[in-house]
């Protein structure tokens, strides 16, 4: 999945993928903080990359995604790194529609 992310065309395409990437990550590593770290960043930089694919499709796939991130940061003592991501998103996003991302 961290290729297809890497690779994916498209804006809409490429945050799907980072997301599902980001998402295995949390599952299949949940205690390696510095792979969830990297991989939410990879979501964040495909949305600040092109606000165009910002669409209502995309904007449910990634609130689904900031949840379940929160929910990761709650269960994995993960506040720090939570933090980050979305420090992260608010300068990939400025005052384009993905600042809202991150609801929670």
């Amino acid at each position: 999945s961290k290729k297809a992310a890497e690779n994916a065309q498209g804006p809409a395409t490429r945050v799907q993928w980072a997301i599902l990437y980001s998402q295995a990550v949390m599952r299949m590593t949940p205690d390696d903080h510095a792979a969830v770290e990297q991989a939410a960043n990879m979501v964040v930089a495909a949305l600040g990359n092109d606000d165009a694919g910002y669409a209502d499709r995309t904007r449910r796939k990634t609130a689904a995604w900031s949840a379940a991130l929160s929910g990761w940061s709650s269960a994995h003592n993960g506040a720090a790194t939570l933090v980050r991501v979305r420090a992260s998103l608010a300068r990939a996003c400025g005052q384009s529609a993905c600042k809202g991302a991150f609801s929670a």
